[in-house]
């Protein structure tokens, strides 16, 4: 609840502001369902593309007849890369689908 509480104080702060839209709830509904099935391709598509590199290296392991020694840190490091790749370009396909659809709950400049 606190946590909650926390969050919309902050977002209150930045300027996000619940506003009441004027269209009808059947064209609402069927706009976010539009809108959530794209979301949500665009964001699995973003995580498939962040997970290629272990993706590839874990079909390396499995598959080559020869093994190769590879140190715990570099595969750390390749782990830690896969994460923010995915965590990046997740995020930058829910954007773009969003931008490019309209949305108009996107943040903009005050003075818009």
């Amino acid at each position: 609840m606190v946590a909650g509480a926390g969050c919309g104080i902050v977002l209150w702060l930045s300027g996000w502001r619940v506003v009441r839209d004027e269209t009808s709830e059947d064209e609402r509904r069927r706009r976010r369902t539009f809108l959530l099935g794209r979301t949500v391709a665009a964001a699995l598509a973003g995580i498939t593309v962040g997970l290629l590199p272990m993706l590839v290296l874990i079909y390396a392991a499995f598959t080559a007849t020869v093994s190769i020694a590879v140190e715990w840190a570099s595969v750390l490091v390749l782990y830690a890369g896969s994460a923010v790749l995915t965590y990046g370009y997740a995020l930058l396909g829910v954007w773009w689908v969003l931008a490019g659809s309209g949305d108009d709950r996107r943040p903009r400049p005050r003075g818009c």
